[in-house]
């Protein structure tokens, strides 16, 4: 206990133990600590977004950013990391021993997240989502569409398309929410149309086309899931329309789909090292306790990085 910093004890007994066991040149033996504590001190990040979204040039960059701050957070506190592969059959995760799961884009209701609920693990979700238990969670707000319309409105946009995933992940719960509440504030409108992203996001040239046909001209498209702006960009261009001159594109993530895709789109971004910082801190408040309360986090902020799709 006092190696681990846990336990009753005076400072001064602390560091005697530790200066013993520094003499002693001790290792902690990570199998006995698993069997005593009945732990296996490994945290999971895991994701609801098919393979089809986070494989190769894609998404799976963020989640990979927030392991690389995530992981030294958690090993300092005797923690091991743990990055799950896309994987869309639930009964798969049974086989992932961790003592908690840190879900980056949950769904409501989701049955990987509910998988996890079931057999006691701890979890955190970014962003907020119904479960059958409370969780802790990471408050993204609007899940960065304010963000995004506050932009593109910068840059002249009064008529925004929103083009959202079928699938209720928080991104696009949080968009639709913003864009009912906020959808006809003073000269703005906001138009919905959805796509699924099952089939790799090729429905997002069609869902452009349902907005154009619904709504007339658009001076921009808002598409949380980069798959979707991607895929909207290429039906735009098609059209013969130009990108950011008669149509800006903005994602929210800061991909390498986003950075790669012709014109390069603007995103969102987030300070990696508070994210991971903040959702440490839930995740450890979790495993500390015994109680199952959800936890809130202070509203972290997103930012811009503009890219050629809406540089006018």
């Amino acid at each position: 206990m006092a190696l681990n910093g846990k336990g009753r004890m005076t400072p001064a007994t602390r560091e005697r133990v530790r200066k013993v066991a520094r003499d002693l040149k001790y290792v902690p033996d990570i199998r006995a600590q698993r069997l005593v504590g009945g732990r296996s001190y490994a945290i999971a990040t895991v994701s609801s977004m098919p393979a089809a979204v986070l494989a190769n040039e894609s998404q799976y960059t963020v989640i990979l950013q927030l392991a690389t701050s995530l992981a030294p957070l958690l090993l300092d506190k005797g923690y091991s990391l743990v990055v799950a592969p896309p994987i869309s059959e639930p009964r798969y995760f049974d086989r992932i021993d961790v003592d908690g799961v840190i879900m980056t884009d949950p769904i409501d209701d989701d049955p990987i997240l509910e998988r996890f609920i079931d057999r006691g693990v701890a979890v955190v979700t970014i962003g907020k989502v119904k479960t059958s238990e409370p969780v802790s969670y990471l408050d993204r707000g609007y899940a960065g569409a304010d963000v995004a319309v506050e932009h593109l409105r910068s840059k002249g946009a009064r008529r925004i398309g929103f083009i959202l995933s079928e699938e209720p992940f928080v991104s696009t719960i949080a968009a639709a929410r913003y864009a009912k509440e906020h959808g006809r504030d003073d000269d703005l409108e906001i138009h919905i149309a959805t796509a699924s992203i099952a089939g790799g996001g090729g429905a997002a040239g069609e869902a452009y086309e349902h907005l154009q046909n619904l709504a007339g001209r658009l001076d921009a498209i808002y598409a949380p899931i980069d798959l979707l702006a991607a895929e909207a960009t290429s039906k735009i261009i098609s059209l013969g329309l130009e990108i950011p001159g008669d149509v800006m594109v903005m994602t929210n993530a800061n991909s390498t789909r986003s950075r790669n895709t012709k014109p390069p789109l603007t995103s969102l971004t987030v300070d990696n090292q508070e994210q991971a910082q903040r959702v440490a801190e839930l995740m450890f408040e979790q495993l500390d306790s015994d109680s199952s309360t959800t936890s809130h986090s202070s509203f972290l902020p997103l930012s811009v990085i503009e890219r050629q799709s809406t540089a006018r």
